[in-house]
């Protein structure tokens, strides 16, 4: 059985119309637009990440974090789409899945050799889960490497505290004055 591609006519056709709507902010002609266009050639990531955009602006958050996700599937090494979904799962209160996105994105950064977008990322990362020692570690050397050795340090401390808790994890039960 023979795939049948998509009339890459229609396609165009239907992504112009989305942009269009897209750039005066007529969300929901773009939304239909975009949808079309995916209909004729679902694995495209470009058409995904549109539509993805076009679901997030109209605030309808779980369709445009699927949306992302396919994309992200179709567009490895591509941080637009994982990126969307940290924000879409941080604004959805889905902290721990939002901050292994960061960490995703500011490893295909790091690779990309822009340590400014993997700093972001991994401060977003850091933010969404701030005992994540792993992540904690990356941004403290991301943020050395990056010629910032005041905000490294800080990143450091951070790490560092976290390996105390996780060796000795009464401690911070402890009350002022009693013995260790």
């Amino acid at each position: 059985m023979q795939i049948m591609a998509g009339r890459r006519d229609l396609f165009e056709h239907t992504m112009q119309a989305g942009h269009s709507a897209a750039w005066e902010g007529r969300w929901a002609e773009a939304l239909k637009a975009y949808q079309a266009a995916v209909t004729e050639f679902p694995d495209d990531g470009g058409a995904l990440n549109a539509l993805g955009m076009a679901y997030l602006e109209q605030n309808l958050l779980k369709e445009a974090l699927t949306v992302y996700q396919r994309a992200a599937a179709k567009t490895p090494g591509d941080p637009v789409a994982p990126e969307k979904c940290g924000e879409i799962l941080s604004r959805l209160g889905r902290n721990r899945e939002a901050g292994q996105a960061f960490l995703y994105v500011a490893e295909l950064h790091l690779k990309r050799q822009d340590v400014a977008k993997a700093v972001t990322n991994l401060a977003r990362s850091v933010k969404a889960t701030p005992d994540n020692l792993g992540a904690r570690s990356r941004l403290a050397l991301a943020l050395e490497r990056a010629g910032k050795p005041q905000a490294a340090a800080l990143e450091f401390i951070q790490v560092a505290r976290l390996f105390q808790q996780a060796a000795d994890p009464d401690h911070h039960h402890r009350g002022v004055g009693e013995q260790i």
